[in-house]
């Protein structure tokens, strides 16, 4: 019998992309599954998020409006009641497809698995600013790739998430920011398997300093809302990452991009004091990434 999907889509103000990205979801080529529905869930958006999602007319979409801002993690509350296939895709609704069997491969890797994401790379940068950004990208990736079992969390990313629905229906969801890594450490306590799937989605870097810092402050952040929910299990989880593993890759891109990252270095000292007071469960939207 054929595998159904759902794919949960949580919106704050994505006027832009979001209609691109729900034609680019149903243009997939469904090989092996049947899309089932796509559920929007617009948090109290202020722009023409939901004309765009209305504007396409399909019997597949539904949308869901937030009359206040209640955060990503409350619109998974809703994705649990409504959606009901065999998988559920969560999508942030900025990002890109690039594959047209996108679906189909993560279908592939949840017939084994019990929660995935795919690649994500950046879109080219623009700006000099963008370009010193995509440095430290590519720095972190080299960081993280030999720190397990850090390089998983770091892999389950909230861009797109995709589960089995008997584990969709099961999580306990808390008041939070940082989705991503609560599903992740909520999976591995309970003893559900994760692995990586291949096909590649875009996202868009940061053009500011201030968007820049507001990205690396959540990520510190979020270890600390993880601690508070998932205690020791966390901090096992995220693992003191070892000086050498910032050595080597530091000191090959000093020597293939010296001025790039040392521009990234000024930057990431630079945003350590940019610091915004957040919301417990509201996250401070950095605009510029969408």
């Amino acid at each position: 019998m054929t595998k159904t999907v759902s794919i949960f889509v949580p919106a704050y103000n994505e006027e832009k992309n979001i209609k691109k990205l729900l034609e680019q979801i149903l243009n997939q080529k469904q090989k092996n599954y049947m899309l089932e529905k796509i559920l929007v869930v617009s948090d109290a958006s202020t722009d023409k998020t939901d004309q765009m999602v209305l504007s396409l007319h399909s019997p597949l979409i539904e949308l869901v409006s937030n009359t206040e801002r209640k955060g990503k993690w409350f619109g998974f509350t809703i994705a649990q009641k409504k959606l009901t296939s065999d998988y559920i895709i969560s999508l942030d609704a900025d990002i890109t497809i690039l594959c047209p069997t996108f679906f189909s491969e993560m279908v592939k890797t949840l017939e084994s698995k019990d929660i995935t994401s795919p690649k994500i790379i950046p879109y080219p940068p623009k700006t000099l600013l963008q370009k010193i950004f995509a440095t430290g990208w590519n720095i972190a990736t080299q960081i993280y790739k030999n720190n397990l079992p850090y390089t998983e969390l770091m892999l389950c990313h909230g861009r797109c998430i995709g589960t089995t629905n008997i584990l969709f229906t099961k999580i306990i969801w808390q008041p939070t920011f940082g989705t991503d890594a609560f599903m992740y450490l909520w999976a591995k306590k309970n003893n559900y398997a994760f692995q990586q799937t291949p096909s590649l989605i875009q996202f868009y870097l940061p053009i500011s300093i201030k968007d820049f810092s507001l990205q690396t402050q959540r990520a510190c952040l979020v270890r600390k809302k993880m601690h508070l929910f998932f205690g020791d299990f966390s901090e096992k989880t995220y693992t003191h990452i070892r000086l050498s593993y910032y050595i080597y890759p530091i000191f090959l891109s000093l020597c293939k991009h010296p001025l790039l990252t040392l521009g990234y270095i000024f930057v990431r000292i630079k945003s350590i004091g940019l610091k915004e007071k957040q919301d417990n469960v509201l996250w401070h939207i950095a605009s510029s990434t969408k």
